[in-house]
């Protein structure tokens, strides 16, 4: 009887935590796995911040390009975007990402990782 009620505990517990999944701590690098896993929960905001012709050149599938290099624009930009959403940020190697996520913290966004490694990194997908 105390292993079916240890189980059962168990099993309660596993799924309470597969409930409770949100968004990672904002300020954080995630890997290309973890990117993937949350692709295929639901609909992400990705930002690539790398430049006009890098972006041109193969970007993630629905990624939106906001150069961060162009920092009075990339200021502008994100002043439309929706504060309460989560975004995932790439550059190409991790580097310019954090930059950006760094400014969009200040502007008081909450929810903002990067892809670490950026597109150097990543293994799937890209369009032009």
């Amino acid at each position: 009887m105390k292993k079916i009620i240890l189980l059962l505990f168990v099993a309660l517990l596993g799924f309470a935590s597969c409930s409770n999944k949100q968004f990672p701590q904002s300020g954080t690098s995630i890997g290309y796995s973890q990117l993937q896993e949350m692709t295929t929960k639901g609909k992400l905001n990705l930002i690539d911040v790398r430049t006009e012709g890098e972006y041109k050149s193969g970007h993630i599938p629905g990624a939106t390009h906001i150069d961060v290099l162009q920092e009075a624009s990339f200021l502008q930009q994100i002043q439309q975007l929706d504060q309460s959403k989560s975004y995932v940020l790439i550059c190409q190697s991790g580097r310019r990402s954090k930059t950006a996520m760094r400014l969009m913290q200040e502007k008081g966004f909450k929810k903002v990782v990067d892809l670490d490694g950026g597109m150097n990194g990543w293994k799937g997908n890209t369009e032009k």
